[in-house]
């Protein structure tokens, strides 16, 4: 194996991320979910969520 360090770079384009997006998180409650994991998974002291109530009735 050599021992030399290399670097590559992904740039991927902005639809592979929003069809990558879509098919992983599903709904609200997923992607709450998968913020929470993330946070833990990066050793978070502290995870805030906030929810704010509806705008105006009958929306939110």
């Amino acid at each position: 194996m050599d021992s030399e360090n290399t670097q590559t770079f992904l740039r991927p384009r902005a639809r592979l991320m929003s069809t990558l997006g879509e098919e992983l998180i599903s709904n609200e409650r997923v992607a709450l979910t998968e913020l929470v994991k993330n946070a833990y998974d990066a050793d978070a002291s502290l995870v805030v969520i906030r929810f704010n109530g509806p705008l105006e009735e009958g929306y939110g």
